[in-house]
């Protein structure tokens, strides 16, 4: 009589079969990667604040932005906030950029450089910030910016939502 496998190895064989049929499910089911892609609208909201060099020392500002990814790593865009320092004087900008992006993953690094208008000087805005992008729809994102050329340069961190539309998502506008 030929023997009988062992227990254990029955029930390993059992619980192959089902396994793998969970993870061959969850591959083919699993959403799409969000990535960055050509051709995307991106409109955000951010707030935050950070520290001046000369003057009051505080400031605390909210804006949004605008970015259009002319390549996948690469887009064009423009940026407005208002705000007020420690002394309760009213701050504001707007600023014309362009932003390259390290790698458009899931997680987003980018580096961004600007020029336009802080409280009505000239200025150069620069930009350093991670994204991270759970779904083709948004990202949350940190940035850490510097401004110089206004009076008086800042330094701050941003943090903020982006929707993002276009190429890449199911809703373009």
């Amino acid at each position: 009589m030929p023997a009988s496998p062992e227990p254990t190895a029955m029930k390993r064989r059992a619980l192959a079969v089902p396994v793998a049929l969970l993870l061959l499910g969850s591959a083919l089911m699993a959403p799409e990667r969000a990535a960055a892609a050509e051709g995307e609208h991106e409109y955000g909201v951010a707030g935050g604040g950070g520290l001046a060099t000369t003057g009051p020392p505080f400031y605390a500002r909210a804006g949004a932005q605008y970015l259009y990814n002319v390549r996948d790593l690469w887009s064009l865009g423009a940026v407005v906030y208002g705000g007020v320092d420690s002394a309760a004087e009213p701050r504001f900008g707007a600023f014309a950029e362009t932003r390259i992006i390290i790698d458009a993953l899931q997680w987003v690094p980018s580096l961004t450089v600007g020029a336009g208008v802080h409280d009505l000087d000239l200025a150069l805005r620069v930009t350093g910030e991670i994204a991270w992008r759970p779904t083709r729809d948004g990202a949350f994102f940190a940035r850490l910016t510097s401004e110089f050329g206004g009076i008086p340069p800042l330094t701050g961190v941003e943090v903020g939502y982006r929707f993002i539309r276009g190429a890449a998502s199911d809703l373009d506008f």
